[in-house]
């Protein structure tokens, strides 16, 4: 059980113009507050987010007194300055909300009366549930929806998306606490999925009130049934969703349902609903147009998607759910390629700059890709220049036009690289300035703690960051200096950010710069920028899935003559983090040999996509991977109308069979198979798609021998580690006379018998 609900929201003060000071909230939603495990949630929560100025616990009224004893907790207290990563820890509330709802200080037992404050924590969680869980499905130019109202409409709300965790449906029902008197009896859902919710509201209830007799508990399956349902007297009715309020004005005109009954959950209508809103979507609670804005509906035939002759897909059911979902195969082409990567790639491949499967330092987080920038940035100027001339020349720029005279102190972020960036700045600047040498040079760490030594109120401090992924450290090092550079004279320098979205690097510029003279105080520049993903998927790496598999291998058949075992135990060794992490990663050796020579997997010339060769240097097995992993990132973060990877409940994208074929290499079928996510190689929801595949793998076994079945081993280890799926018939049919043909490579063998013997 989930325990724990974070998230975090800015609150515009008009007494204090400037950034909006950044709330982050903790909702406990558990019998008993577990000080350790909500240190842990809230450490994990800020890892890809920006520190706050100031941290909120809120709980039920049975956790008044360890909520009352946690903002002097030594325990939250020291951990606060390393979990933040800001030298002064934001202040620490901690309140609790009453059988009613109401919210009321932890430690004074005084209700909170700072409405903004209140509104801002409701807004801020419910904004956040929607946003993380994007329940919103969204129509194309192949089709749009027809609700069960009749209506049409190019977006659909399934609140079901959103109540996955039992903290956050927790958060939820506890909004809804002053609607559940004792008078009550019934409480009627338009839908089973937010059934969830009524029961949590029930048991929130019974926790404060043992005494509370719980009210029956019913779905009346929104407008299938709602115009011949009879409703009970003294009865609660949650809505899950509305863009018209239809459903709400059929309970108050035909059933004659008391308006101050009906909550709707989530609403997004371009009129009023009747009753009353949790969250209103079209609306930030100030009053301002919100991200997510109004969805139209359509009377059917008036319906301006069908003049456009869209495709209606009718939304049944009473988990309305669309009807069988289309499956789409999708080919790989060149446009696909973001457009950053050739002009990346034609400087950066084969030099080994990029690797795979990193632990990054103490924190032992592991890195789907890693760029070694280090040894980049440990050269002088003129050096960077000639390995990467575009890099080079541009990094040179921005220090010539944009480091001003007055520099007095070059502060680098905690990692060697930024160290070496450092130094090669001070370089650079002792071209220009003969005084230069008096320039400083610190970490971040070194200024993390005010200490006066380290205030400044003249001259001008450099921030350099090797790289940026979601910028938290650079904004923690920026909260410092603001304290420490007087004269607010900071200009940051990033040489790349390497994000998932374009849409990152412009939030922490926002952040960075933004400061008593508004955006521009602080100067920022940044050399070049990618967008890969950034290791925060569910999806598990397949290196992590391929250790797994080989060490259930060689638990299960290890004792057998024929398995073998040397091999496997050098492939275990090449993907061990620790191992791979000496080195920085994995260059090359990623993918398996060639089964009929032991040969590593090599690009030939002519790659399908653009041409990485230049200036002799052949493409690294993880220049490859990294080329693979950001077009699918790029599809999977598609622009409006293009090509995608988004599953939608109607409809299933896959990576077409096709592409096995069209990149015949093995080294680029294997770093396809990898960077793929499960879900766009699960060929068993097609027919036609599992059939091709099956083909191309019937050829590829057939061809063990030679370099058409080069990748074979790759295939088998993403089939035993079950992220290549087909059909139970389909993998007896491949791999069962593979088992018996006596020329089978023994490590092949036993990957089919493995499958096999799990199926």
């Amino acid at each position: 059980m989930n325990s724990f609900f974070t998230f975090d929201f800015l609150l515009d003060d008009a007494i204090s113009p400037g950034r909006p000071p950044r709330f982050a909230v903790v909702f406990c939603s558990k019998e008993e507050l577990e000080v350790e495990r909500l240190i842990e949630k809230l450490a994990l929560f800020l890892e890809d987010s920006f520190p706050p100025d100031h941290l909120i616990v809120l709980g039920s009224y049975p956790l008044l007194k360890p909520l009352a004893d946690l903002g002097v907790d030594a325990r939250l207290i020291e951990r606060l300055p390393e979990v933040t990563r800001l030298s002064t820890p934001p202040s620490v509330t901690t309140l609790y909300f009453d059988i009613d709802g109401k919210i009321y200080d932890a430690r004074t037992r005084v209700q909170l009366n700072d409405a903004a404050l209140v509104e801002g924590i409701r807004r801020g969680g419910f904004y956040s549930l929607f946003s993380r869980r994007q329940p919103i499905l969204e129509s194309s130019p192949s089709h749009h929806y027809v609700k069960q109202s009749g209506k049409h409409t190019d977006k659909f709300i399934r609140t079901g998306n959103v109540l996955i965790s039992s903290a956050e449906v927790s958060f939820i029902a506890s909004y809804l606490l002053r609607h559940l008197t004792q008078e009550v009896t019934h409480i009627y859902c338009d839908t089973a999925s937010i059934s969830v919710v009524a029961y949590a509201l029930v048991s929130l209830k019974r926790w404060m009130d043992p005494t509370f007799r719980s009210p029956t508990i019913d779905s009346f399956s929104s407008y299938q049934h709602v115009r011949d349902f009879h409703f009970q007297e003294r009865s609660l009715f949650l809505i899950s969703s509305s863009t018209s309020g239809d459903l709400a004005r059929i309970l108050v005109d035909e059933h004659k349902i008391e308006r101050k009954r009906i909550v709707t959950l989530f609403w997004a209508g371009e009129t009023e609903t009747e009753g009353e809103i949790l969250c209103d979507l079209t609306k930030d609670f100030e009053g301002t147009p919100a991200a997510f804005g109004a969805i139209a509906s359509y009377p059917e035939g008036k319906c301006d998607l069908c003049r456009q002759n869209s495709p209606a897909i009718r939304i049944s059911g009473d988990q309305f759910l669309p009807h069988n979902p289309d499956v789409v195969a999708l080919l790989l082409k060149r446009n696909h390629a973001p457009r950053w990567l050739k002009p990346f790639m034609e400087e950066w491949a084969g030099k080994g700059v990029i690797r795979c499967f990193h632990e990054e330092g103490p924190s032992g987080a592991k890195m789907e890709i890693f760029l070694d920038l280090e040894e980049v940035y440990s050269a002088d100027s003129e050096s960077l220049v000639k390995r990467f001339p575009r890099h080079g020349a541009k990094l040179v720029k921005i220090l010539t036009q944009c480091i001003p005279a007055s520099l007095c102190r070059i502060i680098h972020l905690d990692d060697p690289a930024s160290q070496a960036m450092a130094k090669l700045v001070k370089l650079e600047h002792q071209r220009h300035m003969a005084s230069s040498s008096q320039v400083e040079i610190k970490s971040a760490r070194n200024v993390s703690r005010f200490s006066t030594e380290n205030v400044k109120n003249q001259g001008t401090t450099l921030v350099v960051a090797s790289s940026i992924l979601s910028g938290r450290s650079l904004m923690a090092c920026s909260q410092s200096l603001r304290k420490i550079q007087t004269n607010d004279a900071i200009v940051f320098v990033v040489g790349l950010a390497r994000t998932r979205h374009e849409s990152v690097v412009e939030e922490v510029q926002s952040n960075l710069t933004h400061g008593k003279y508004g955006t521009g105080t602080y100067g920022f520049h940044c050399v070049d920028q990618v967008f890969v993903p950034d290791d925060t998927s569910d999806e598990e790496l397949s290196w992590d899935a391929e250790r797994n598999l080989l060490t259930k291998m060689t638990e299960r058949y290890s004792e057998e003559a024929d398995f073998p075992r040397d091999l496997v135990n050098d492939r275990l060794r090449d993907i061990t983090v620790g191992e791979a992490t000496e080195k920085k990663g994995l260059v090359n050796r990623l993918f398996w040999q060639s089964p009929f020579d032991r040969e590593e997997l090599e690009i030939r010339p002519n790659f399908a996509l653009f041409d990485l060769f230049r200036g002799g240097l052949s493409p690294s097995q993880a220049d490859l991977y990294f080329t693979m992993s950001a077009i699918l990132h790029s599809l999977r973060t598609p622009a409006k109308g293009g090509a995608s990877l988004l599953h939608h409940d109607h409809q299933r994208v896959l990576l077409a069979p096709s592409n096995f074929q069209r990149f015949n290499d093995g080294v680029l079928q294997a770093a396809l198979l990898r960077a793929a996510h499960k879900a766009e190689i699960d060929y068993r929801v097609s027919e036609d798609e599992r059939a091709k595949m099956k083909r191309i793998l019937g050829f590829l076994f057939d061809n063990l021998d030679n370099e058409h079945g080069e990748a074979s081993v790759e295939f088998l280890v993403a089939m035993a580690s079950e992220r290549l799926q087909l059909t139970r018939a389909d993998k007896h049919s491949l791999l069962g006379p593979l088992c018996e043909r006596r020329d089978t490579p023994f490590l092949v063998r036993y990957l089919c018998r493995f499958i096999l013997d799990n199926d």
